[in-house]
């Protein structure tokens, strides 16, 4: 039975387990949870400290409308982290985000991403906008001022 296998397996009779795909399953809880005002259990102890600005973020998505679904975009590495590029599609707009997550799978980073024409073109990133949260390792900037 063994030697079958190996025959089937050799002569790719057999499918391979595909390799484990982006986590879509896992980005969409984070945003239904931050939409719903709670912090997402599978975020870093850092952005459980700073859940402030997930409830900022909470507040800028709600102009784009009911969130519909996430719609993976790309994948890299950058500095050790992973980084998944996904356009958020809401009822009324679509944004461009990033989620960083670290080796064990641990989100620890969520921001607004430059739209995949920008980055086809060499073009330099968007500024961040207010109410995400900086990269992993750098200092949150202090609430902007009304004046």
């Amino acid at each position: 039975m063994m030697q079958i296998a190996a025959v089937l397996l050799l002569s790719g009779l057999i499918a391979q387990a595909s390799p484990s795909g982006p986590p879509t399953a896992m980005f969409t809880s984070f945003i239904t949870d931050v939409l719903a005002g709670r912090v997402p259990s599978n975020i870093s102890e850092t952005m459980r400290s700073q859940s402030e600005g997930l409830t900022q973020v909470r507040d800028a998505f709600a102009k784009f409308g009911t969130f519909k679904r996430l719609q993976y975009v790309r994948e890299d590495n950058l500095q050790g982290y992973h980084r998944y590029h996904y356009s958020a599609v809401f009822t009324k707009s679509t944004q461009h985000v990033v989620f960083v997550t670290d080796s064990n799978g641990t989100i620890v980073g969520f921001f607004e991403d430059q739209p995949p024409q920008q980055q086809s073109q060499g073009q330099p990133p968007q500024q961040q906008s207010q109410g995400q949260p900086p990269p992993p390792g750098e200092p949150t900037p202090p609430p902007a001022q009304s004046r």
